[in-house]
């Protein structure tokens, strides 16, 4: 890996965990997602992809975009989550 693409994806997932915190932030009056099982994790996970691409296809603009790819981070997370504890 060179460090011109090691410098680019560090940059990407700092962006990554910004956004993802800042989402986390906004819907923090949602709750915990502990008493959410995995395959409902997944489901929503799916929806939010679909979301994205409906972003991309439909030509949002950038921050919109941003907002659902940090959705996808955060459900994945949530899921990463339930299989490392």
């Amino acid at each position: 890996m060179t460090k011109e693409y090691s410098t680019r994806v560090g940059e990407a997932l700092d962006a990554l965990k910004q956004a993802g915190q800042f989402k986390m932030m906004v819907h923090s009056g949602k709750g915990d997602w502990d008493h959410k099982s995995k395959e409902v994790l997944l489901r929503e996970l799916k929806r939010e992809v679909e979301e994205l691409e409906e972003a991309i296809t439909s030509g949002k603009n950038k921050e919109a975009i941003v907002s659902e790819i940090a959705d996808i981070a955060n459900y994945a997370a949530m899921l990463l989550e339930k299989e490392i504890r």
